[in-house]
């Protein structure tokens, strides 16, 4: 069906679930559509790009994330990672190809696309309630788009910030899209606020309902993929990456995918491993760490964090909120006698007893390999020690036996190295280069036995 039909279905489904029989609570009329079945999944924008098209194409989709730190040169160097990964990793999907069709692999070479597909599908809100969202899949074809092949896997990628509606990944895409190279069908959902649901509240805090967002948005893929003709193969399974609030996502996303979907969305999934980067946060102590020392202006407006912490306010429930409204965040009742926000007031502990619901789980024992990364000088976003205490806690079984699936990397960022010589000296804030550095790690293969840090696939970034 269509997108307006699509949309009409789910307001008209909406009433329905609202409306079900009258002995049972809203609680129990709620249910959610089946993320993977055909009838709930509608692909309404699809485009194919040659190799040398795509690569302009993911070049230039997140110039939003670093134009503003930096100049031309830092955004052609931006590019040249793109292309340089790419390249480095075009045989594999040539060979594949090749050996599958019967033919020279400079032949396969010559005929390679990428087909870039826009999808929605259903999952729950950050409300609780069903609702249609829309996710982008980019996966390798032949030049003839009706014939396709063996897949070696997919890549779910959540995105880092997005900074408005326009640069979502279902209209600008993302970096993580170069994994495609690999063989892979790389899945990256745009987050409930954006894409089709612009109209939508929007937090990059709410980790764990994009999470469980995001494992729907594959599901829906495997859908689509099943539906264009691709076929998985023999080791096939679903690798989790993200970076920065990513990061934070695909590690819920890890717990998740273990814990809590059914065994039949598990085994359709068969998660391989997961890699989150500067992204990992223990909320109960972010919000001290960033409003802490947090000093009003005159004008009374709020502060960048303060910001951040209001715009998950506003995608609560009303019935978590305690009568407060968004606009109270604005209020000089929250100023103490020294200028700084009064972290006892009833307000922040409203909002801080809504954080925790997304805060870092450790009461789990991953059975799957999934590897921690930050910066020791990430101090703009998030800092290193957050990582490294979701590794502390995880890294050691109930039965005190160290846990070899649980990996931690910690690095420094050459802050004046990798700007002056690289990105040029606009780039200065410490956690967007160490989200680039993260980046060109998670670009290559993440197999534990294969090479940590992508040095061949990326020799501009031997120094590392």
């Amino acid at each position: 069906m269509n997108l307006n039909k699509f949309l009409s279905f789910a307001g008209i489904m909406s009433v329905l679930l609202f409306c079900s029989c009258e002995k049972e609570t809203v609680e129990e009329a709620v249910s959610y559509p089946d993320p993977s079945s055909p009838e709930n999944v509608d692909i309404y924008y699809e485009k194919l790009y040659s190799p040398d098209e795509f690569c302009e194409f993911v070049g230039n989709s997140f110039s939003d994330y670093i134009s503003a730190f930096m100049g031309d040169n830092a955004s052609l160097n931006f590019k040249a990672l793109v292309k340089a990964s790419f390249d480095a990793n075009r045989s594999c999907i040539d060979n594949r190809v090749a050996e599958e069709k019967g033919v020279m692999s400079i032949i396969a070479s010559m005929m390679w696309k990428v087909r870039i597909v826009n999808y929605s599908y259903w999952s729950a809100g950050y409300d609780g309630q069903p609702i249609q969202l829309s996710a982008t899949m980019c996966v390798p074809v032949l030049s003839n788009a009706n014939v396709s092949h063996t897949l070696d896997g997919m890549s779910l990628c959540p995105p880092h910030m997005a900074y408005d509606d326009l640069h979502c990944p279902t209209r600008f895409g993302t970096i993580m899209m170069t994994r495609t190279a690999f063989n892979h069908a790389v899945v990256v959902p745009d987050y409930e606020g954006r894409g089709i649901t612009s109209s939508r509240a929007f937090s990059d805090l709410q980790t764990l309902a994009q999470a469980r967002q995001a494992i729907d948005a594959s599901l829906a893929a495997l859908t689509v993929l099943k539906n264009l003709g691709y076929v998985k193969g023999e080791n096939f399974g679903l690798y989790n990456i993200g970076v920065s609030q990513g990061g934070g996502v695909s590690y819920s996303i890890h717990k998740l995918i273990e814990n809590d979907i059914t065994p039949e969305q598990r085994d359709m999934l068969n998660l391989k491993e997961t890699f989150c980067a500067n992204g990992i946060v223990n909320h109960d102590s972010f919000i001290d760490e960033q409003l802490a020392d947090v000093q009003y202006e005159s004008d009374g407006q709020i502060a960048e964090y303060f910001y951040l912490f209001s715009n998950y306010f506003n995608t609560l429930p009303e019935s978590e909120r305690n009568g407060y409204r968004v606009s109270d965040f604005q209020s000089h009742d929250l100023i103490n006698g020294y200028s700084r926000i009064d972290m006892n007031h009833p307000l922040m502990q409203t909002l801080r007893t809504a954080l925790r619901k997304n805060n870092i789980m450790y009461n789990w024992n991953p059975q799957h390999p999934i590897r921690f990364e930050s910066s020791k000088d990430d101090v703009n976003v998030q800092q290193d020690h957050h990582s490294k205490y979701a590794y502390d806690m995880l890294a050691v079984r109930p039965d005190m036996s160290a846990n070899p699936n649980v990996k931690f990397h910690s690095f420094s960022t050459p802050a004046t190295t990798f700007a002056s010589d690289y990105l040029g000296p606009e780039y200065m804030l410490t956690h967007m280069i160490a989200d680039f550095v993260s980046f060109a790690h998670a670009i290559g293969n993440l197999s534990f036995t294969g090479d940590y840090y992508s040095k061949d696939i990326i020799p501009w970034l031997n120094w590392l």
